[in-house]
């Protein structure tokens, strides 16, 4: 019998709010993928809190606001998230005074 494969993520657990908010994200409900996203963010997930960054940038689901998409990127960013460092890069360049 063969052995069992290791899992592709071998220590990653992921957040289940972060998980909710993208499958609602994917059906369009922007305002749930934006509660969940919160719920994520504020537990300390970067991946929830560069969802919610994104969801402020684009104002999908909440009016947009650079600064708390700049926040929350910040916070992801500092966590190791590297596409949240690219899209701090892309907001100070266009849209927010760093």
């Amino acid at each position: 019998m063969p052995s069992r494969p290791e899992a592709l993520y071998k220590g990653f657990k992921p957040n289940k709010a972060n998980q909710d908010g993208i499958y609602f994200y994917q059906q369009g409900l922007f305002a749930d993928a934006f509660e969940n996203f919160t719920v994520a963010a504020e537990q300390g997930d970067m991946y929830g809190q560069a969802n919610l960054a994104s969801l402020y940038r684009d104002g999908e689901g909440v009016q947009a606001d650079f600064s708390k998409a700049f926040f929350w990127y910040q916070h992801a960013a500092k966590q190791g998230h590297k596409q949240a460092r690219i899209e701090l890069n892309q907001l100070c360049s266009n849209q927010v005074k760093c």
